[in-house]
């Protein structure tokens, strides 16, 4: 990086009485720095024993004899230049304005040779702590409860579909699963995409009636606990004039990509020739939301430490201290939920199974439609 300029040019104008410029030449003149327009302390000062002035202009660079100190910018609001000119004060004093305090930014307080060395405080509080022992990212901390790395908000995005299935609908004759309705989305980066639909369940028949949908990539598939819902009845009831509001749901984690969900639905037993489930009025919806949100670190005392598997140590004010992401936690709270989820899952899958074996006609039984 290139040194800031310790110097700050000054160009005036040397006038006599009756305001005519001073005859060409050399001249002793003095610049002095105040805190005050009219009085004050002298902070700095130079003299120029030589200065030459062409139809009285002249010019000179201050600090180009005596160094000027960025002190005085950091420490006082306003400063004023005062100019002796050839043995005669000059009245009033010049203000020192953005000039002057722009190579302020060549040091920060507390650092040496204008390089930031371990860490930068403002007002006494931590803004930012570099670690000298790492390299790129890993380098740099923020506050305990600053983030360490950029996050990423993405809009979601939302995608819909209808089925318009009245008074005829989507009339499911097997135990194969048929499509209903399907919705596509196209995903910028990895995250959520969660996708509902609700629907009109009918049905007619005058026996044990059951169908089944649910929400799935696959066509064709076979139902999936907890995701598919059932309806339907156990007795011989005539219920073709009958609407039952239904709706399912599913939650995918996928990668940036294009995707295509269905709604899909069959019956549920296969063992009465006059069952016939169907799904009118169908509406699916795709929504997407961003994951891309970066590690969140923080730096934690060693109480701390152990609730996190990749605590790294590091020292802080020769006190040793850890560097932890804080996404373990939520990762953690994500993992004990699947766990929950599959427990239930599983759950459901028995119950299932055990309603199928009651109601499935045996191996010697057939079904004439």
């Amino acid at each position: 990086m290139a040194a800031v300029p310790r110097q700050i040019n000054y160009q005036g104008r040397a006038t006599d009485a009756s305001g005519n410029p001073v005859p060409d030449g050399d001249y002793d003149v003095r610049f002095n720095i105040f805190d005050h327009p009219t009085a004050g302390s002298g902070l700095w000062g130079e003299i120029a024993p030589s200065i030459h002035t062409t139809g009285g202009l002249f010019t000179h660079m201050l600090g180009s004899i005596n160094p000027l100190p960025d002190s005085i910018f950091a420490k006082y609001d306003s400063l004023y230049l005062r100019i002796s000119f050839n043995g005669q004060v000059l009245s009033p004093r010049v203000p020192l304005v953005s000039t002057g305090y722009a190579f302020r930014v060549n040091s920060v307080d507390g650092a040496s040779g204008g390089a930031i060395d371990g860490r930068l405080e403002l007002n006494g509080n931590i803004i930012v702590w570099f670690d000298p022992d790492q390299t790129g990212n890993a380098s740099v901390y923020l506050p305990d409860d600053g983030i360490g790395r950029r996050e990423i908000w993405d809009e979601p995005g939302i995608a819909s579909a209808t089925f318009l299935g009245y008074p005829a609908g989507r009339v499911f004759e097997s135990m194969n699963a048929v499509d209903v309705v399907t919705v596509s989305l196209t995903t910028p980066a990895t995250g959520y995409i969660v996708v509902e639909a609700k629907f009109w369940a009918v049905g007619a028949g005058s026996c044990l009636c059951y169908g089944w949908v649910q929400i799935d990539e696959a066509s064709g598939g076979d139902p999936l606990p907890p995701y598919h819902s059932r309806f339907g009845q156990d007795s011989s009831v005539t219920w073709g004039a009958t609407q039952i509001p239904g709706f399912v749901s599913r939650v995918f984690y996928k990668p940036a990509g294009s995707y295509t969900f269905r709604l899909e639905g069959a019956e549920f037993v296969d063992n009465c020739a006059e069952c016939y489930p169907q799904v009118q009025n169908a509406i699916i919806t795709a929504r997407y939301y961003s994951t891309a949100y970066g590690t969140v670190e923080a730096i934690v005392p060693p109480e701390e430490a152990g609730n996190f598997e990749n605590a790294a140590p590091v020292t802080v004010d020769s006190q040793t201290k850890y560097r932890v992401d804080l996404r373990e936690l939520e990762l953690r709270a994500a993992k004990a939920e699947a766990a929950a989820e599959r427990a239930r899952a599983n759950a459901e899958k028995a119950k299932s199974e055990l309603l199928r074996a009651k109601y499935e006609p045996s191996s010697s039984g057939s079904k004439d439609k």
